[in-house]
């Protein structure tokens, strides 16, 4: 995935143009990205911003900014006469930013085995990013795969003082603090929806050619009905059997709103399973082996989107807030509404959330300090999570606060790694005055 890599160092190094280069390297999984180097003359600043040839330069003098403002972005600032870095990002993390911290330096990328390169940096595993990866799907918190390693939370402000190689973190927004707000605050649902209009509206602007994928979602399809198609230029993809329920009900959507002649649909055949290795082998590759779904199904979509000319792709993440009734592993079913405390909770999303594998699994698969040090982890995953999250709120709303901090940063990132190797991805359920308004 494009992105930003760049090291911040106290003393001078002498390789820090090729550590750079090395780095940026692994964001570069095309030869038709567009990359620019900046390093200081003091060799103890350096800075890559690799991006898709279709993406506008967002950059300015001591100023990077990467991603799709204002539901997914990473802003870097670079204040010389303080050798100071200053990052911030959107509220959720939707464009992760990975960092370790050594003796001396500090190394930041949007993709983890770009941090991986660097010579400071030893390669190793972390017990507790895996054990959460492999019991529940993805890491909680800062958690990477690899020791050393941490990913940035979203809604902060990150400083990195260069004269000392030490890094601050500054909240500035919580999600938990917006179910705080007095009942007379809430908005009716005609004025929600308008908002949501002008929050496609805004994802829409410019004079590109737009994307929505139409394969069963409830959320793409609201994206898509509330779409002005007079104006903008859309086409939409479908994955599906031939003659499945997707197809269908997406080729009726594509009819009545921008057309037949503008809907593509890609069969699930047995020409995509015979591609199925090569398709797993990338999606490892993108999401830096930390996301496994049956979204490897979306693989064979990516070139399409491309090959179409569509430059940004409409996604629904975060039209889960909506329904939380149907939100993946953390559906507010009734026995999560029937929870008495944080305790009672943490339990019941612990059993909702072990998709992968269990305690007695790690001990039957594993050697036994690993085994024991992974199902040590796992245990402590859920209550410093739920540490974050306000206990007197409804356990629905401590549900969406996880689902907001959790999940969302650490689940659907990894996926949208996926296209964004290709398109630009744009989020209006996650847009700031939408949200603000819910």
């Amino acid at each position: 995935m494009p992105g930003l890599a760049g090291i911040v160092s106290s003393t001078p190094r002498a390789d820090i143009s090729l550590e750079l280069a090395r780095m940026s390297s692994r964001l570069r999984h095309f030869p038709w990205y567009l990359e620019t180097r900046q390093v200081n003359a003091a060799r103890t600043f350096a800075i890559a911003h690799v991006r898709l040839d279709t993406q506008p330069d967002r950059d300015a003098p001591g100023c990077w900014l990467h991603g799709e403002p204002p539901t997914a972005f990473t802003r870097a600032e670079y204040v010389a006469d303080r050798h100071e870095l200053v990052v911030t990002n959107d509220r959720f993390g939707m464009m992760p930013l990975y960092y370790a911290v050594g003796e001396g330096w500090v190394i930041f990328a949007t993709e983890l085995k770009a941090l991986l390169t660097h010579p400071a940096l030893v390669p190793a595993a972390d017990p507790a990013g895996w054990a959460d990866v492999l019991r529940f799907g993805f890491a909680f918190g800062e958690k990477t795969v690899a020791r050393g390693v941490r990913c940035l939370p979203g809604g902060v402000r990150w400083r990195v003082d260069g004269r000392t190689a030490t890094v601050t973190t500054e909240r500035l927004w919580n999600l938990a603090a917006q179910f705080d707000r007095p009942a007379d605050r809430h908005p009716d649902l005609d004025a929600l929806a308008g908002e949501f209009r002008l929050a496609v509206e805004r994802c829409c602007a410019g004079d590109v050619s737009l994307g929505v994928s139409l394969s069963g979602g409830y959320d793409s399809r609201t994206i898509h009905a509330a779409i002005d198609h007079q104006r903008c230029r859309v086409q939409t993809l479908t994955l599906d059997v031939r003659g499945g329920a997707d197809q269908i009900i997406a080729e009726q959507i594509a009819r009545v709103t921008h057309g037949l002649e503008r809907h593509r649909f890609i069969e699930n055949s047995d020409a995509f399973f015979g591609r199925w290795p090569a398709y797993a082998h990338e999606m490892i590759w993108l999401t830096d082996g930390q996301f496994f779904d049956e979204a490897c199904v979306m693989m064979s979509t990516l070139d399409a989107y491309r090959d179409a000319g569509i430059a940004i792709v409409l996604r629904g993440h975060g039209g889960e807030f909506t329904r939380m009734q149907w939100a993946y592993e953390f559906t507010c079913n009734r026995r999560v509404l029937a929870c008495r405390n944080q305790s009672e909770l943490g339990d019941q999303l612990e059993s909702q959330l072990t998709c992968g594998l269990t305690p007695a699994d790690f001990h039957e698969l594993f050697r036994a300090d690993w085994a024991q040090a992974l199902t040590a982890a796992t245990a402590r995953t859920l209550p410093a999570a739920l540490k974050t999250v306000p206990p007197h709120l409804h356990p629905l709303d401590q549900v969406s606060c996880l689902y907001g901090a959790e999940y969302l940063r650490r689940q659907s990132v990894p996926s949208l790694a996926e296209l964004r190797s290709r398109v630009e991805v744009r989020l209006p359920f996650l847009d700031p005055a939408y949200l603000d308004l819910a």
